[in-house]
């Protein structure tokens, strides 16, 4: 019981406080595991997958694991995958304005395709 209080003390205390909806998913995840460092290190991982999917898909995917009933990394990490977190966002955290493809300076778009079609159509008929 100790051990839980210390991983416990480590994920509450920590510089970043995680949402509560997620704090009570880590304790249900702390007591489902028989293994203290088994408990920790699947409280860890969960906890590092917010820098991957962001604070706000995370908090999303423990509510919806907790609805679920699915307890533990690999759980929360296929959820996020699969985007099944996507009906427990909050209306705002879902941003409509994303761009289909991304601005980068070594991708092109349908301009560029647009202009070498009529490049090629041109340089095929002269020959």
């Amino acid at each position: 019981m100790e051990v839980m209080k210390r991983i416990w003390n480590r994920f509450t205390n920590g510089p970043a406080r995680p949402d509560n909806v997620l704090l009570l998913y880590l304790r249900k995840v702390a007591e489902l595991k028989k293994y203290p460092p088994a408990a920790f290190r699947s409280c860890r991982g969960i906890m590092a997958l917010e820098k991957t999917f962001g604070l706000e898909r995370l908090v999303a995917a423990s509510a919806c694991a907790t609805q679920l009933r699915l307890y533990g990394y690999q759980e929360i990490r296929r959820i996020l995958e699969r985007g099944d977190d996507a009906d427990f966002l909050s209306k705002d955290d879902i941003d409509d304005e994303v761009p289909v493809t991304s601005i980068h300076k070594n991708i092109r778009g349908a301009a560029y395709f647009a202009q070498l079609k009529h490049l090629n159509r041109d340089n095929n008929g002269n020959k």
